[in-house]
């Protein structure tokens, strides 16, 4: 997984944050919700227009400070304007976003719920709690050893109608049935070069 991350190391230092308040564990995840979204293909009926903004969402604490700002002032996404937008709580989000980040701050009942009311949506939701990714989020950071690691869930991949890079899937601990990447529609989902 942290291939990805230091794939970019001059995009990576240019993102730490000043301020020390904010854990470099928040800093290597916000970096890591950005490079979802350049290695995730999303159906065109996901955005509204050609020119609508590529949506982070975080829902329940926000733990990544600027971070996450930072990132959508000086890059974007697939073309894409970067806009984030933050929630609450489960009833507080409308939506739509592409990428939900789901705090730990959440209670497992109010996770349950997220991952009940974007089911079958276009949207890579990711959680930090065990179990979110098997439990039919979309994707879920967890510690290994001294590093973040990621597990994907196929079959939410699937549900949710978005294809995953063969490379990121290959860096994840994958849960649910098979694969979907672009390569099982006869394409290669390379990341964009961004700003």
């Amino acid at each position: 997984m942290t291939c990805l991350w230091w794939s970019e190391p001059s995009f990576v230092r240019a993102q730490e944050p000043e301020s020390t308040d904010v854990p470099k564990e928040h800093t290597v995840k916000a970096v890591f919700l950005y490079s979802f979204g350049r290695y995730v293909e999303w159906p065109k009926t996901a955005f509204a227009t050609p020119k609508a903004p590529f949506v982070i969402g975080i829902l329940g604490e926000d733990w990544f400070g600027g971070t996450l700002d930072e990132i959508a002032k000086k890059r974007t996404i697939q073309g894409r304007t970067i806009v984030i937008k933050r929630f609450a709580t489960p009833e507080a989000y409308k939506g739509p976003c592409h990428i939900l980040f789901v705090s730990r701050s959440l209670t497992a009942d109010q996770q349950k719920a997220v991952i009940a009311k974007t089911a079958g949506k276009p949207v890579f939701v990711v959680g930090e709690t065990p179990g979110f990714a098997e439990h039919g989020g979309t994707a879920n950071f967890f510690a290994d050893a001294d590093r973040i690691a990621i597990e994907i869930n196929t079959d939410a991949v699937r549900r949710a109608q978005l294809r995953v890079d063969a490379r990121l899937l290959s860096l994840a601990k994958r849960v649910g049935g098979p694969p979907t990447t672009a390569a099982d529609n006869q394409s290669t989902l390379r990341p964009t070069r961004e700003r």
